[in-house]
């Protein structure tokens, strides 16, 4: 069993991503010929906090991690990895996703992923799960 996600742990992951994140970016442009995206990790917010609550009841490591962070961007690393913020999975409405969980992991704004949310199975129909 793998224990659950408590705030010391988030934020030292928090602190080793930003580390990675300054050791990949540093010298970037030099090695791939382009300049990094904006890598980032965004502490939560009052107002960011309450938005992840509206969502309803979720998966308790990710309401442990929208707790401690809003959003991580980070584009640059391998084929960019995000977690959007509560505000804008609240945005695709419940009818859109077949989880908050599944929101949170997919659809970024980015132009390099934005056919994700095409790749997703359709939600399972009520009752149905």
């Amino acid at each position: 069993m793998v224990a659950p996600l408590t705030s010391a742990a988030i934020a030292a992951w928090r602190a080793r991503t930003n580390a990675a994140l300054a050791d990949l970016t540093a010298g970037f442009e030099d090695r791939f010929g382009y300049s990094p995206g904006v890598n980032a990790v965004h502490l939560a917010t009052p107002t960011t906090r309450a938005a992840a609550e509206a969502l309803g009841p979720l998966p308790a490591d990710l309401a442990a991690l929208y707790r401690e962070i809003a959003a991580a961007d980070l584009p640059d690393l391998d084929h960019g990895f995000f977690v959007h913020p509560p505000d804008l999975v609240a945005a695709h409405g419940p009818n859109h996703w077949s989880s908050p969980a599944t929101a949170a992991a997919c659809c970024s704004p980015s132009p390099s992923t934005a056919g994700c949310c095409a790749r997703l199975p359709p939600p399972a129909a009520p009752g149905s799960r």
